[in-house]
């Protein structure tokens, strides 16, 4: 890749000089993202004024290459997320040019000639001594980004201004409340041996009235440090006890990381039943009089919400992801309500509307790692459930994970869910190669899961090793492999693991023997949720299957709307309809909109939906 920095975008096209020749191309075409994928930084200008954008490498060199928008202002820099190439476009240009401007209104500028967020330092030293709470402040306000430099610099200052305050009573609050960033700080670097020196320090340092924060952070640590050497029993009855709130009426914010670090426990060890009962019991107390934390009850309701989905009690899933979004909103968390809405999209079998929300998300969001590289890797995902499968080559490409990766301990959710996504990729594929790296892949995440005891992670292999032996032809083999899966899935209620991988589940699932272990009853649950998914998305004759906004899309072209017609009439970006008509022509294998509606009129696909249980309702 090249540096391109006298390249510039500007009235919807792309400027820059090759081999002494000036080229020109319209941002959004093929040469765009041609382009895009050789060079690492371009400048872009709109009304609002000039900007950079610039490619980085997400997850420290491991991840895959994302890019940024970026304005410098009075001294600052302000940055927002962009994506990754195959989906930068002009809209989302002109998105990050006013949401750059919109931040540089809302922030007084810093005189500085650093690019830092950071004062001078001699302004710092004077403005944390006489405001040490500002301190505080701006330390949390960093905690997002992790970055353990700047961290250190401004500890450094707090700590010197503590020391100078004449009141010990004030001294021994903001030292309780600075251990406590350290203690999750610590914990958000994935240093549980650190935050629990740290948890174990304040408890012998501060007094007694201080000492229930000092002590509950520990017990966070302690649990999540159990966690990671294998102890799940011991960890998991740290977690419990950090998730309870002790004399204070409210829930504290490191019982919310507590609650959250037993959910993903619980989901790791395939423990849905309790995960269900632990959920149940923080709606209960999130419910009662006085009222909590309007963050506590979007948090279940969201993780709930998943929770139901995956046993596929959809109109309860519905109902809580609409209070999680209720709640995000109350609190000015778009991001949470966003996150909730795609959920929400996905529980009601609108992929094409989640993947919108989601592309949304990303584009107008700053998101930090670890959580880009999931959004990158869900994306990727619901790309496979509607047959999006250049969009699903281009994040194998750019994502940066290799079938014979190096696993590296402790392996979290975030990393494990990208490496499930690309063995879905590589099964989908279809080919021998694929199809042997998938195989490879799988083999060495089962033998991790096996390891640490976590029996979710390993149905959910078993099930992918299943689908990868049926692809390779060994039927046999991937119906016992299956079986497996299912006998540790059944008593925990899992359906939708099964459900979303579609027909060749179904087919499966249809030539599991008679004398199966697996009780009947579970085996028709799935067989039915599999036939439901099948009708509500599948269809057509074809062999990639337009999906329910495709099919919306193919009418109105029908009936001769452009691409902005189209845009306006579903409320899409004009970027969304065009690449609905590409998806289109690709799957109906024709080149221009009149072959599309001919070819439609062979296969019916513009027959008048029917309130049937195989078509559902759509609007026109």
């Amino acid at each position: 890749m090249r540096s391109s920095t006298n390249s510039v975008v500007s009235d919807g096209f792309l400027i820059y000089w090759q081999a002494g020749q000036k080229r020109t191309v319209a941002v959004g075409s093929d040469a765009w993202y041609t382009w895009l994928e050789q060079v690492t930084s371009f400048s872009f200008q709109s009304k609002e004024g000039s900007f950079s954008a610039h490619k980085a490498r997400a997850t420290h060199g491991r991840g895959g290459w994302y890019w940024y928008a970026y304005r410098h202002y009075a001294g600052r820099l302000y940055r927002c997320y962009l994506g990754g190439s195959e989906k930068l476009s002009l809209p989302q240009l002109q998105m990050a040019a006013q949401k750059l401007t919109s931040k540089t209104r809302e922030r007084a500028p810093i005189p500085s000639k650093s690019q830092s967020p950071l004062p001078a330092p001699a302004s710092s030293i004077e403005l944390i001594a006489r405001h040490p709470q500002l301190g505080l402040a701006y330390l949390w306000a960093l905690l997002p980004d992790g970055d353990p430099q700047r961290v250190e610099e401004v500890v450094s200052l707090l700590e010197q201004s503590l020391r100078e305050l004449p009141q010990e009573s004030q001294k021994a609050e903001l030292r309780s409340e600075l251990t406590l960033f350290l203690v999750v700080f610590a914990l958000r670097q994935h240093d549980s041996r650190r935050a629990v020196e740290l948890a174990q320090e304040a408890l012998h340092t501060l007094p007694r009235p201080l000492q229930s924060v000092a002590h509950l952070a520990l017990t966070l640590a302690q649990g999540t440090a159990f966690q990671e050497q294998g102890q799940l029993v011991v960890a998991e009855q740290a977690l419990v006890q950090a998730s309870i709130p002790g004399a204070q009426t409210e829930y504290h914010l490191l019982n919310l990381f507590a609650m959250d670090a037993l959910a993903n426990l619980y989901e790791a060890q395939g423990q849905l039943q309790q995960a269900g009962r632990f959920f149940e019991h923080v709606l209960y107390i999130a419910g009662r009089p006085p009222r909590q934390s309007p963050l506590l009850l979007a948090w279940v309701s969201l993780s709930y919400a998943s929770l139901l989905l995956e046993w596929n009690r959809l109109e309860e899933a519905e109902t809580l992801l609409k209070q999680a979004i209720k709640e995000s909103q109350l609190l000015g968390l778009d991001d949470l309500a966003s996150f909730a809405g795609i959920q929400l999209e996905r529980a009601r079998g609108d992929i094409d509307k989640a993947l919108e929300l989601l592309e949304h998300l990303q584009a107008n969001t700053h998101i930090i790692e670890p959580m880009n590289t999931f959004l990158a890797a869900w994306h990727a995902r619901l790309c496979l459930l509607t047959g999006r499968r250049a969009e699903v080559r281009s994040w194998m490409r750019m994502c940066g994970l290799h079938f014979d990766d190096e696993l590296q301990e402790p392996l979290r959710q975030e990393p494990y869910f990208a490496y499930m996504t690309l063995a879905r990729a590589l099964i989908a594929e279809g080919h021998q190669t694929e199809l042997k790296q998938a195989s490879h892949l799988l083999t060495r995440l089962l033998a991790f899961a096996e390891h640490k005891g976590f029996t979710g992670w390993r149905i959910e292999i078993l099930t992918l090793q299943a689908l990868t032996l049926q692809a390779q032809g060994e039927k046999h083999q991937a119906l016992s492999v299956l079986g497996q899966s299912l006998v540790l899935a059944e008593r925990e209620g899992y359906v939708r693991l099964f459900a979303d991988e579609r027909e060749p589940m179904r087919q499966l699932l249809a030539l599991l023997p008679a004398n199966s272990p697996i009780s009947p009853h579970y085996l028709q649950t799935l067989k039915n949720a599999c036939i439901s998914e099948r009708t509500a998305s599948s269809p057509q004759r074809l062999p990639d299957p337009l999906s329910a906004r495709e099919l919306e899309v193919l009418r109105l072209l029908a009936r001769g709307y452009s691409n902005q017609q189209i845009a306006t009439e579903l409320i899409i970006t004009l970027n969304t309809a065009k690449r609905h008509v590409k998806h289109i022509l690709a799957k109906l294998g024709v080149t221009n909109r009149l072959q599309a509606v001919l070819r439609a009129h062979e296969l019916s696909l513009l027959s008048p939906p029917q309130n049937t249980p195989d078509n559902a309702p759509e609007g026109a």
